[in-house]
């Protein structure tokens, strides 16, 4: 794609599957069941749809969502009822934790989950005969400012569209050490050489002490 010509824009609201994942539910002290949704590696999830094994329950429980892992980061807080099972939030995540608070209830019969993400496009001027590659996976990359999205609504909404080819790794990307992970090291460096350091001088301060006293 030529620099300066593209803009990106929700242009079709839309949801697409996120596959494969697997998941578990588990019951904890406080009546509280958690659904566990485990990725295989880390999407961007706007949506989860779940399917009960009776449609027909009486039932509204609040839910909390959260990030599982170490830091346990809450999401989100909605309720489930019969009229909507789907539970929307925004997040990058390998692993959901939800938490469906049952009080004195018994537990929702969950048969199945669906995981989705927004569909979203790059809106661009290509020619024709011409090829192009979309590189991406930079987590650090910030969005380019072009004067393109102040024309969006002139553009329209009738714009054919395209679909990218086979993913493959990019053979110019070198990777480059991330400067906030190596300074740990050179730390515990710094603070070897000064114990290595204030030993020597302990030591010689040690001897001639010794020596005056003899």
């Amino acid at each position: 794609m030529e620099a300066g010509v593209y803009a990106y824009r929700p242009f079709k609201p839309g949801l697409v599957p996120v596959t494969p994942f697997k998941f578990h539910t588990a019951e904890s002290p406080g009546h509280i069941s958690h659904l566990y949704i485990d990725f295989d590696q880390a999407f961007l999830i706007n949506k989860v749809k779940i399917t009960l094994n009776d449609g027909n329950l009486f039932f509204d429980r609040e839910v909390n969502v959260f990030v599982n892992n170490r830091e346990h980061k809450w999401l989100t807080t909605m309720r489930l009822n019969p009229n909507d099972l789907d539970i929307n939030l925004s997040v990058k995540a390998q692993s959901l934790d939800v938490q469906i608070i049952n009080k004195d209830n018994p537990p929702l019969p969950i048969q199945n989950v669906e995981a989705f993400q927004s569909q979203n496009y790059l809106i661009a001027r290509l020619e024709a005969n011409k090829n192009y590659y979309l590189v991406f996976g930079d987590e650090r990359a910030t969005a380019p400012e072009y004067d393109l999205q102040y024309f969006l609504e002139k553009i329209g909404h009738n714009l054919p569209e395209i679909e990218p080819g086979n993913v493959a790794a990019n053979p110019a990307y070198k990777a480059t050490p991330d400067a906030g992970k190596t300074k740990p090291f050179w730390l515990w460096i710094a603070i070897c050489v000064a114990v290595i350091a204030l030993s020597a001088l302990t030591i010689n301060m040690t001897r001639e002490l010794s020596k005056k006293g003899r």
